[in-house]
């Protein structure tokens, strides 16, 4: 795909069963109509390097009437749906009061808690976060995996070292 062409925003394929949390954010551009499209993230920079085609059945996507648009060179778009099933897109500066809001409405939600907190949290939040979800670890299912990557590591170290790099 042409990284120069226009994208829209159309929806996004939510990660979880339960259609909560972060979601992979649907594009499509008036060139075809028809393509469902992906962002290609260069992990470095942070910005949309290209765009590939998804294939998918629509009847998974949520749905997003919206004008947000992308090309290539652009800070990537996030996609969050909160429990009323409704789709937000932007960047993650953008979507942070609403990250922050679900957060606050669910904050036994330690996986989706984690994740916002690596994304737009500060220091103590994501230590704060880290500690919760290895307690938690065996009983939240997002919070396993995280707790098999972060004990070892953690061993005679303080939470902080791990958000530093």
């Amino acid at each position: 795909m042409n990284s120069t062409q226009t994208f829209f925003v159309v929806g996004c394929l939510p990660f979880l069963d339960d259609l909560v949390g972060f979601a992979l954010p649907i594009l499509k551009t008036p060139a075809r109509p028809h393509t469902e499209v992906v962002q290609y993230i260069d992990e470095y920079t942070g910005l949309i390097s290209g765009f590939f085609e998804f294939e998918r059945t629509s009847e998974q996507i949520v749905l997003q009437q919206n004008d947000f648009t992308v090309k290539g060179g652009d800070e990537h778009v996030l996609a969050f749906v909160t429990e009323d099933g409704f789709c937000h897109l932007g960047t993650a500066t953008s979507l942070a009061p609403i990250l922050r809001g679900f957060i606050s409405r669910f904050p036994k939600r330690n996986a989706i808690a984690l994740q916002v907190a690596e994304l737009i949290g500060n220091a103590q939040e994501k230590n704060l976060l880290v500690s919760q979800c290895v307690k938690s670890s065996s009983t939240q299912p997002g919070c396993r995996l995280q707790g098999h990557f972060t004990r070892e590591p953690l061993l005679g170290r303080q939470f902080g070292v791990i958000w530093s790099h």
